[in-house]
């Protein structure tokens, strides 16, 4: 009798054990889904999409920390999606530290697609920064210039900046050459994953070429039953050749193209003045 009431009184004890932790549990999540703060330092890699709003994505491009005045740099890559209406970007900027806190914050458009931005003044202990970003030229509630309910926020870590010990703004040509460099390494990887393709693709067609002359030194062996099958084989292999030339063809086409934007934007880059 008594080991039955240790037996309830023990499991008495650990639902109420149970209880208490998911209460706890329950408090912590729900704390970080009122203040709205990561569950850690969160950080937004660089190039990755971000669908921040409805008519943009955006993409962080760079991200950079001037330690003597404790300024963050963050250059942006929007992308418009809709009308065709160049985005008027908007943004602000939260701290995790202190999310109540104000700073200096300041964006710049180098090109329709490029955005500097700076925040100032961040404490010397600062973990992650959030920014929300808006399109100025979108109203809300017939409101200009309001941060939508449903803005996506993106972070940038202090772990993963580049650090440097000096601020210094530079002109508008510098950050637009700055673009202008991410631009070429695009097309260059471009025309490296095609040249990639090509290679692959004339690799496969000799493969396949051997294959269809050994099924075909081997034909006056088979019944014609079997030489029906062979030559729709033959067939066949000899279609998946042509698509492969095909597409060597357009491949080469990109890469054509791609090589003369990397020739453009080279002149571009070298009548800056930075």
């Amino acid at each position: 009798m008594s080991s039955k009431k240790k037996f309830k009184k023990d499991g008495t004890k650990y639902k109420l054990m149970v209880a208490i932790l998911s209460l706890v549990f329950l408090f912590f999540l729900s704390s970080r889904i009122i203040f709205n703060t990561p569950m850690k330092d969160e950080d937004t890699p660089i190039r990755k999409p971000i669908e921040v709003a409805d008519n943009f994505s955006l993409e962080i491009a760079s991200k950079e920390f001037y330690k003597n005045k404790n300024v963050l740099e963050i250059d942006v890559i929007v992308n418009e999606k809709g009308n065709g209406v160049p985005i008027d970007l908007g943004f602000k900027a939260a701290e995790k530290t202190d999310t109540k806190a104000k700073y200096k914050q300041e964006i710049f458009k180098i090109t329709d697609e490029y955005y500097v931005i700076f925040v100032h003044g961040l404490p010397d202990k600062w973990r992650s920064v959030s920014l929300q970003f808006f399109d100025k030229n979108v109203k809300e509630n017939g409101v200009k210039n309001v941060l939508s309910s449903s803005a996506k926020k993106v972070y940038v870590a202090k772990t993963s900046t580049e650090s440097f010990e000096v601020f210094s703004q530079q002109k508008a040509d510098f950050y637009e050459a700055k673009y202008i460099d991410i631009l070429i390494k695009d097309a260059e990887k471009l025309i490296k994953d095609e040249e990639e393709n090509i290679e692959k693709s004339n690799d496969d067609q000799k493969k396949m070429l051997e294959r269809i002359e050994s099924i075909k030194s081997d034909l006056e062996y088979k019944t014609e039953s079997q030489k029906e099958e062979a030559n729709q084989e033959i067939t066949q292999l000899q279609s998946k050749i042509n698509t492969f030339k095909n597409n060597n063809l357009k491949s080469a086409e990109v890469i054509k193209e791609q090589q003369e934007i990397i020739k453009k934007l080279t002149e571009k880059k070298g009548n800056l003045v930075y």
